[in-house]
């Protein structure tokens, strides 16, 4: 990109810094296959610093998965480090991860679950494993969900258990839709 005017004034005005890197891809139109690949060094974007992102994007006629990758992402509230995003999306469904590691490679964070298209909304569901905050495992009921609506958003068993804590979520909402 040799004059990224068009990138700072037009598409992304918030753009502060784009550091150098790499975008590699095909595609091929007859077998529907796509691969794209891009590394860049740093990008600043309305506050929030990044610092060595990878990301590849892996698609058929069937699904498409992408990995996404920062060493870490920082504003003034909140640095993390380690920083992985995953997700395959196929018809009607994201399966997707969320995680970050500390400076040693021991978990801070990680957030798995999937998202699907139901006949009255978008659903997310958490793996039963839950996730990770702080090295402790969260385990969540394999029937648990949030269902995003027009009206609103219900939680059905959303119980979240770590160790000796636990967060839940229920809408006491008599006419829950079947799972």
């Amino acid at each position: 990109l040799r004059d990224p005017a068009m990138l700072t004034d037009v598409l992304f005005p918030q753009l502060e810094v784009l550091g150098s890197g790499v975008v590699t891809g095909t595609y091929n139109s007859q077998d529907m296959l796509l691969h794209l690949q891009a590394d860049l060094s740093a990008v600043s974007y309305a506050g929030v610093d990044m610092d060595s992102l990878s990301l590849e994007v892996l698609s058929d006629a069937r699904h498409m998965r992408s990995a996404f990758r920062v060493a870490s992402i920082e504003n003034d509230v909140i640095r993390l480090t380690d920083l992985r995003f995953s997700a395959i999306a196929e018809v009607d469904s994201i399966t997707m991860s969320l995680q970050s590691a500390d400076g040693k490679g021991a978990s801070q964070m990680s957030i798995a679950g999937s998202w699907t298209v139901v006949p009255d909304g978008i659903r997310f569901r958490f793996r039963p494993d839950g996730g990770v905050f702080q090295d402790t495992v969260w385990h969540v009921p394999p029937d648990n969900y949030l269902l995003f609506r027009s009206d609103g958003i219900i939680a059905h068993n959303v119980a979240l258990r770590g160790g000796a804590q636990s967060v839940s979520v229920n809408t006491p909402d008599t006419h829950l839709p079947s799972a």
